[in-house]
């Protein structure tokens, strides 16, 4: 896991209200015993800002020792962390991030006390590095957020698929990516529409809608609008993206942004053909490729379709880019500013 953290932040965060275990501060995992086993990367890359890469999650808790924990324990501290991670990978937005499955080993140890935060010295000579990795680092803000979110949340569903194309996309499996892509901007026009579409059946009478009671027997009724019911029944995608957007949302990704709107087609024609046939060769109509270029285009057009529909979570886009000395220091600037 990658951190962006000020040299200010707590030695520990808290997990969970409902835990009594805590998250140790990755800066200090350097200086806590065994460290040659907790081994992290650590750059100081701005004025107290500091970035590491570390494998390992370090937890905490007070009066209690390693041989005072039973099965279940570790069982209710594996769930504690599965969902920190859920939780966290939402709101930082660092696709690739481990999930609970992820994890390899747990060893428990005693400490009398947590050390003090090491003296760091700035990063001499001249360093080229990658910009996205600490874009999406994860922040004391993102650790704060996600622990304020409750232990049962469940991130919405186009938002787990665009970090999952995310990460398919840096693991180079372009194919997959473009899968997820193109869900991801599916389940979001349908999340969107039929939020848009039950606060219309429980408003006041409204004129511009042709919302009926229709009988179903036994005295009930149910409550629906025959003119969106017919277009939601209809297997064409790019009827929610204009006149079902435009009748219950108010406006119509053809009309608004007309690029987007022809590339969302492309993609979900793109998909089409990788469902059915795994690839999108020899198509009679225009689909991306299967390529790196294909997959960036499938992410663009998929977070461009979120963002219009007021779904975007700020969502980070990888982009290879390297920056040196002074250009990356502006680039770190302006992302902890």
């Amino acid at each position: 896991m990658r951190w962006r953290l000020s040299l200010d932040a707590p030695r520990t965060f808290v997990l969970s209200p409902n835990s009594e275990w805590a998250l140790v501060s990755p800066l200090l995992y350097s200086s806590l015993p065994d460290r040659e086993t907790r081994r992290s990367d650590v750059m100081h890359y701005a004025p107290k800002m500091a970035w590491v890469n570390s494998p390992f999650l370090v937890l905490v808790r007070e009066h209690c020792g390693p041989n005072q924990h039973d099965e279940d324990e570790s069982k209710q501290l594996l769930s504690y962390l599965g969902t920190f991670l859920k939780k966290l990978r939402h709101v930082s937005g660092q696709a690739d991030m481990p999930k609970q499955d992820n994890l390899l080993a747990m060893m428990l140890g005693e400490i009398d006390i947590l050390p003090e935060l090491a003296a760091m010295q700035d990063h001499s000579g001249t360093a080229t590095i990658q910009t996205y990795p600490l874009a999406v680092a994860v922040t004391r803000a993102n650790v704060e957020a996600a622990a304020a979110l409750p232990d049962d949340f469940s991130p919405p569903i186009h938002s787990v698929l665009i970090l999952d194309a995310i990460s398919a996309f840096l693991a180079s499996d372009h194919r997959i990516s473009i899968l997820f892509s193109a869900m991801a901007m599916e389940i979001g026009f349908g999340a969107a529409l039929e939020a848009a579409y039950d606060v219309i059946l429980q408003g006041r009478d409204d004129p511009r809608y042709r919302v009926l009671k229709i009988p179903i027997g036994a005295g009930k009724f149910a409550t629906k609008d025959p003119v969106y019911d017919r277009l939601r029944g209809r297997d064409d995608f790019s009827l929610r993206m204009h006149e079902m957007a435009l009748y219950v949302l108010g406006k119509s990704l053809r009309e608004d942004k007309d690029a987007v709107y022809k590339n969302a087609l492309i993609l979900y024609r793109s998909r089409n053909k990788i469902v059915h046939l795994g690839t999108t060769e020899d198509a009679q109509e225009e689909v991306l490729p299967v390529d790196r270029e294909g997959a960036e285009t499938a992410l663009r057009t998929a977070v461009d379709c979120l963002t219009w529909l007021g779904l975007n979570p700020g969502i980070k886009l990888p982009k290879l880019q390297f920056l040196t000395g002074e250009d990356f220091k502006t680039f770190a600037r302006a992302l902890d500013a």
